[in-house]
């Protein structure tokens, strides 16, 4: 997840410092959230990993929703729309494998 080349982030900085947000597969909302917490949510609807290199390291306003129908192009829309994008890249990263006995 990175910020679009030439384009400035729209997700507005907060005056709320709480991490609080709420989502479901469709909707993140949230005031004072910290980016990892977005990220978060990303991982889990997307089903893989997302390396954050938006350099956002403060609390925001975070409104974002994508629909069911395509959700991989409605994500990537939506995205956009705060001056993000996904960008598919080889990246080393600490894993943790759990696997059953």
């Amino acid at each position: 997840l990175r910020p679009i080349k030439g384009q400035p982030i729209l997700i507005p900085q907060s005056k709320k410092y709480d991490n609080e947000f709420w989502y479901n597969g469709l909707e993140f909302s949230g005031e004072g959230v910290l980016i990892k917490s977005f990220v978060d949510y990303l991982e889990n609807v997307l089903l893989y990993p997302v390396y954050e290199a938006t350099g956002l390291a403060k609390f925001y306003d975070i409104d974002f929703k994508r629909n069911n129908i395509e959700p991989l192009k409605s994500t990537k829309e939506s995205l956009a729309k705060l001056g993000l994008e996904l960008v598919k890249d080889q990246r080393e990263m600490d894993v943790l494998i759990i696997t059953g006995k």
